[in-house]
């Protein structure tokens, strides 16, 4: 295996976690649009960077992480925004935007009720907008997809043997 990557859950690789976690990670926030589902999701998108900076056939040089991020970022700002909401989810407060995203508005779809031992549980299918330091709005699923398909890109493109260059 041409990879500095360790194991875990049986993803040996950048592509293998592309296909194993971030693609049904987006199938899922398409067919079920929640906070949950979008912080899975943003998550993914954003930490396929370190599968990539780790994975040394794709980062050969091997560049340092925050060069490879601002790399990959000016390739597709939306990968910003998945850090910002990324970092929101597991801080709950931003220090270092590189997204600049200000807030997110929410418009609820509806309700979806689980019934079960521990009680009910509830989740709330939402159409999510992003409003970045500028003004500018964009709903959150048209970020994602920015960012799915830049890096379906970057994979596609990897089937010949691609490297990350500044």
């Amino acid at each position: 295996m041409a990879s500095g990557v360790t194991e875990v859950l049986g993803i040996t690789s950048a592509g293998h976690f592309w296909q194993e976690v971030v693609r049904p990670n987006a199938l899922h926030y398409r067919q079920h649009p929640t906070a949950r589902e979008a912080f899975n999701l943003a998550a993914s998108l954003w930490h396929l960077i370190d599968w990539v900076f780790e994975d040394l056939r794709l980062n050969s040089p091997h560049q340092e992480k925050k060069a490879l991020q601002a790399t990959l970022r000016q390739q597709c700002p939306a990968l910003g925004v998945m850090h910002d909401i990324t970092t929101l989810y597991k801080h709950a407060r931003m220090t270092k935007p590189q997204g600049k995203v200000a807030a997110t508005d929410v418009e609820m779809l509806g309700a979806t009720f689980y019934f079960g031992p521990g009680g009910p549980v509830s989740e709330h299918p939402a159409e999510y907008i992003v409003t970045l330091e500028g003004g500018e709005q964009r709903p959150l699923s048209e970020l994602f997809e920015e960012a799915l398909r830049f890096w379906d890109g970057y994979f596609r493109a990897d089937a010949g043997a691609r490297q990350v260059t500044p």
